[in-house]
């Protein structure tokens, strides 16, 4: 497959993820999404499709590519898992402190391949401790045992991303 057919491939797949639930709306009463909801996925499809484009445009290595594409997928599944699902259960405003590490130290790092590593390091620090929290203070009914499991899934995530973003930049020093 070439670039572009992939690109192509890519935005279809968007397409169709945005309308599911639009079709599942027809057969079911079990999801009931508003207009608002539609925005938001739509916003969270549309936003990582438009940075791996620019990822992917910008002739990043294979390496770099795939760490922005995990970092970029544990981003959107937290996201929709927190909105969507509500995975602590009324206290899910405390992941908003992980995206706002993740935003920040990818803003400052300048996308630079190290700097991105670093940033992820941090965001897998705070969901770590967003997991902490939550287990310790009694904000949300959650099962102890739930709330380990994603938050160590979330982290290995992150901490995959800097590991791809690590090997990126020293393979390409400066970059």
């Amino acid at each position: 497959m070439t670039g572009k057919q992939v690109r192509i491939a890519g935005w279809s797949a968007a397409v169709v993820l945005i309308a599911l639930p639009g079709i599942a709306m027809l057969f079911t009463g079990e999801v009931r999404w508003g207009v608002g909801d539609f925005v938001f996925w739509g916003a969270l499809l549309v936003g990582a499709g438009i940075v791996l484009e620019i990822t992917v445009r910008n002739k990043a290595d294979r390496t770099y590519q795939l760490g922005m594409g995990v970092a970029l997928a544990s981003t959107f599944l937290l996201m929709w898992m927190a909105a969507a699902v509500g995975i602590l259960d009324g206290a899910d405003w405390l992941l908003g402190g992980v995206f706002v590490v993740g935003l920040l130290g990818t803003a400052l790092s300048g996308f630079r391949a190290a700097g991105m590593a670093r940033a992820l390091t941090a965001t897998a620090v705070a969901q770590g401790i967003v997991g902490l929290i939550a287990w310790g203070t009694g904000l949300t009914p959650v099962p102890v045992l739930k709330i380990v499991v994603l938050t160590a899934f979330f982290v290995a995530l992150w901490l995959a991303a800097a590991l791809l973003f690590r090997r990126a930049a020293a393979a390409r020093p400066g970059r």
